[in-house]
Parts: C-alpha cells; structure tokens; sequence
C-alpha cells in the first residue's frame, strides 16, 4: 500500500510538472507571435512606397 501510495504522489508531481512545463511553452510561444507581429506591424510602417512617374510625386504609406 505504502509503494503504491508513493507511485501516485509521484505521478501526480510528474503531472504537475508536465502542465507547469506546458504552461510555460505556451506563454513563451504567445510572446514569440506577439513580438513577430509587433515587429511585421513596424516593418510595414516604416515602408514608404514612392511612385517613380515623373509628374506625380506622391507617396503611400500602408496602414
């Protein structure tokens, strides 16, 4: 009784350190596609698209 009662308190702590794990892998690849997108968001915005006609010197800048 005494081995098995062990077992599960060991597979219970196994299980909780599996979730926390988890837990962890998913907040850091929520920040990842965060960053990633901040980043493409300032990309875009910072890509000014010039016409090249010689009469019209207009400029458009992508929202």
């Amino acid at each position: 009784l005494k081995r098995a009662l062990e077992r599960i308190r060991r597979l219970k702590e196994e299980e909780l350190d599996y979730c926390i794990a988890f837990n962890e892998l998913l907040k850091n690849h929520k920040a990842t596609c965060k960053q990633r997108r901040i980043e493409q968001m300032a990309a875009n915005n910072n890509h000014n698209v010039t016409t090249t006609a010689g009469t019209n010197k207009t400029t458009v800048v992508p929202n």
